[in-house]
């Protein structure tokens, strides 16, 4: 705490090379995530997440977990297909997609850049069922994890019952979907 950024990053990146370095045959890959950029945690950016992993000495054990309410905190707009492409090359410029291992979906409870990490079920929340639709089609992430990140609701998951029967709908759905206020979006 409040000695920078580039302190902290070098810090992070020490403390993932201790945990690679105490297991050098290990096959677990580490995976940095995005933050929604609230107080002083680091990850916000892309630039910081690059940082991060540059700064360990065994990259190839070392990947990101994009998740999309804290991209969406932080002021990374990807809810629409031109943001979305937009949002995506950064990436691919700045951290490279070959780092990206995995998704952890859930919409955001508060609006766009609120730098607020507060997940909503999907397609319930500020930034809607459109973004879900690009990354569940597109096909550079086919294969890849993607996992819930939104209240099970009750002892019979009902919460991400009705979230994965949300997704199941969104994928091969080629049509954009129109933005609408929160919680007002269906397929």
């Amino acid at each position: 705490m409040g000695s920078g950024v580039e302190a902290g990053v070098k810090r992070v990146a020490a403390a993932v090379d201790t945990v690679l370095q105490a297991n050098p045959k290990g096959k677990t890959v580490i995976c940095l995530e995005n933050m929604a950029g609230q107080g002083t945690i680091l990850g916000k950016s892309f630039e910081e997440l690059a940082a991060m992993r540059d700064g360990v000495t065994d990259k190839s054990r070392v990947g990101v977990c994009f998740d999309t309410c804290h991209a969406y905190a932080a002021g990374q707009d990807f809810a629409d297909a031109s943001s979305y492409g937009a949002l995506f090359d950064s990436f691919e410029e700045t951290v490279g997609l070959g780092a990206l291992k995995c998704f952890q979906f859930n919409d955001s409870m508060f609006e766009f850049a609120s730098n607020r990490d507060r997940h909503e079920h999907i397609g319930k929340g500020f930034l809607g069922l459109e973004a879900f639709r690009l990354i569940v089609n597109d096909k550079r992430f086919d294969g890849f994890p993607m996992v819930l990140e939104t209240n099970p609701e009750d002892d019979e998951c009902t919460g991400w019952k009705k979230d994965l029967a949300q997704l199941r709908k969104l994928v091969g759905k080629t049509e954009p979907i129109k933005s609408k206020k929160k919680g007002q979006q269906k397929l």
